[in-house]
């Protein structure tokens, strides 16, 4: 699927000042983005020769257009930068969340997305999105993402430990936290890692639980009767839209690779937008997917080798708390068999079952052996639990990453929701019927 686009939109031509030899160029002022559509800047100012205060430079932070669900991040740049030194528009987004209210699972047509993004603009700024060139749109980068299921959570989590450890040549794993791993990124900082191409392994429950986490504290605020409207209905929306696939996310390990595009243009693949759809229309293969395996292949060579432990130790020892530990009729809370019980597991785990079993008094062993039978741990288990070859298995055997089962049986792709109902000259151009010049609410 596709998790993000990120565009770079130049102004009209006829709307920048160029320097002499059309090396950099310059918009004006911000006037009328600011009358027409209510777009704030801000002002740099300076002193001038008599001391007096000049306004010398307006510029435009990012801000979040809001959609249905999920917002778009955008700027403007007026004078451009040192990659690209023309005043443009930057948007930015997820084209699941914007469609969908979330990016559990999604799809692989960039179409969609770009219309969205660029109607989400239209409909928030107009005469900003007027005055840019859309037809010379440029996909500056674009995040491919697959995930493989574990059967539980402490597996996938598992998944993570062991990936942290991996690299293939040029490749390194870095910045690598609980419940991530950036291979070719210091933190997660890509921006500056010099690498047209970052790969990404994360969980995505916490992340999705993190989210609902923070959506239900703006809901359970005292004010929230009391906020504006549009925004209670997309926090409300999104909330249940999270709820609704949280438990589809147990087990996910995501592979995401990020891809710029400088490794775009290295690989023939066109840049500017318009032509990037086509260009995946045109393919039978899945452009996506090939992109997903230009990122990841090298690094999944690297996984030969790597195990992990199928036992889970946290659920154990919960299992043997809620077995074991007792509350007497007058409310006092007995630990004895319980913490007896966790002892006697990591005593096998440290120094295996014969070990154990010579140097414990056999009425206490067999007490403590039936403890934890009690608790679900079935006997050849419990009896090669210091060396249980079932419980360490390799990685490579675990992870499978099956492009036909990326979403539920019953998911059907996202349709426009902002652009639905507007006549997109973009997309008449996409599918190479003659251009409408403005593009409306019909």
């Amino acid at each position: 699927m596709i998790d993000k686009l990120e565009l770079r939109i130049p102004f009209k031509d006829d709307l920048v000042i160029f320097s002499p030899d059309r090396s950099s160029g310059v918009l004006p002022s911000f006037d009328r983005y600011i009358l027409n559509d209510g777009l704030e800047t801000k002002s740099i100012r300076s002193s001038d020769e008599s001391g007096g205060i000049i306004s010398t430079y307006e510029t435009h932070s990012y801000e979040s257009l809001a959609s249905s669900y999920s917002g778009v991040a955008f700027c403007i740049s007026s004078k451009g930068n040192g990659g690209y030194p023309f005043p443009h528009v930057m948007l930015k987004s997820s084209p699941a969340k914007i469609l969908q209210g979330h990016n559990v699972f999604g799809s692989e047509n960039p179409k969609t997305g770009f219309l969205e993004m660029i109607a989400i603009l239209l409909d928030k700024y107009p005469t900003v999105f007027n005055d840019l060139d859309i037809m010379n749109s440029e996909l500056m980068q674009i995040d491919c993402t697959y995930h493989s299921r574990f059967e539980t959570q402490h597996l996938a989590e598992q998944c993570i430990k062991a990936l942290s450890t991996t690299s293939n040549g040029q490749i390194k794993g870095r910045g690598n936290y609980e419940t991530s791993v950036y291979w070719n990124s210091a933190g997660g900082n890509y921006s500056k890692s010099g690498s047209h191409i970052v790969r990404v392994a994360y969980l995505k429950l916490p992340e999705v639980l993190k989210e609902i986490e923070e959506l239900k504290k703006i809901k359970d605020k005292k004010n929230f009767s009391n906020l504006d409207p549009e925004f209670k209905k997309r926090t409300l929306i999104r909330l249940d839209s999270l709820n609704s696939v949280k438990d589809y996310c147990i087990g996910m390990v995501r592979f995401e690779g990020r891809i710029k595009a400088r490794k775009l243009r290295d690989c023939g693949i066109p840049t500017n937008m318009v032509k990037f759809i086509k260009y995946c229309s045109d393919r039978k293969e899945s452009t996506i997917q090939d992109l997903w395996h230009l990122a990841f292949d090298k690094i999944f060579e690297a996984f030969e080798g790597l195990t992990i432990m199928k036992t889970d130790d946290k659920t154990i020892l919960e299992t043997i708390d809620s077995k074991l530990i007792t509350v007497s009729s007058t409310g006092r809370i007995n630990r004895r068999r319980a913490a007896a019980a966790r002892g006697f597991y990591f005593e096998l785990k440290s120094m295996g079952y014969d070990f154990v079993k010579r140097n414990t008094a056999p009425r206490t062993f067999y007490d403590r052996f039936n403890s934890l039978l009690e608790c679900g741990l079935n006997k050849a288990f419990i009896q090669s639990i210091e060396n249980n070859s079932e419980n360490v298995v390799p990685l490579i055997r675990e992870i499978s990453i099956n492009f036909g089962t990326q979403a539920p049986s019953s998911y059907k792709e996202p349709s426009l929701r902002v652009a639905a109902g507007m006549d997109v000259f973009t997309g008449s151009f996409i599918d190479n019927k003659p251009p409408i010049h403005n593009l409306r609410l019909v």
